[in-house]
């Protein structure tokens, strides 16, 4: 598993690399479940959200309430960091205006999300959600 990943995204006018990294275990944890009560719903019932993958999930907080999105989205840039040469400037809120182009913050916070959330796609979840809330309980 990829503990983060290296891309290069046409940033307007300058080509810009940025490495992403994967949020902790128990940080991706809690940004689910923030995700899924934002959406309205239960983490059993998340699987609707995310039929379509990481982009599905993402196409979804899109629809929220820029207010309720904003954390979650704050979240997936503080996993994006510029190279800046031999250094790495974590953007935040306060430091995107490096960035030119507002399509480089929105591809970054997909980016993030595939990497930190890619068990979506593959269907990993899904069938993990599918058995915890379907199967017979552990405890008797």
């Amino acid at each position: 598993m990829n503990d983060s990943v290296t891309i290069t995204i046409q940033d307007r006018s300058t080509e810009r690399q940025f490495r992403i990294r994967r949020m902790p275990a128990l940080q991706a944890e809690q940004w689910i479940y923030r995700a899924a009560l934002a959406l309205g719903k239960n983490v059993g019932n998340l699987r609707s959200s995310i039929e379509d993958g990481t982009n599905g999930l993402m196409t979804s907080i899109l629809r929220l309430d820029y207010q309720d999105a904003k954390p979650l989205l704050d979240d997936l840039l503080a996993c994006c960091h510029l190279i800046n040469g031999e250094q790495f400037v974590q953007l935040t809120g306060s430091n995107a205006s490096l960035i030119e182009s507002p399509l480089t913050l929105v591809q970054l916070r997909f980016e993030a999300a595939k990497l930190n959330f890619d068990f979506f796609s593959d269907g990993t979840l899904s069938s993990f959600l599918a058995r915890l809330f379907t199967g017979p309980s552990a405890q008797k």
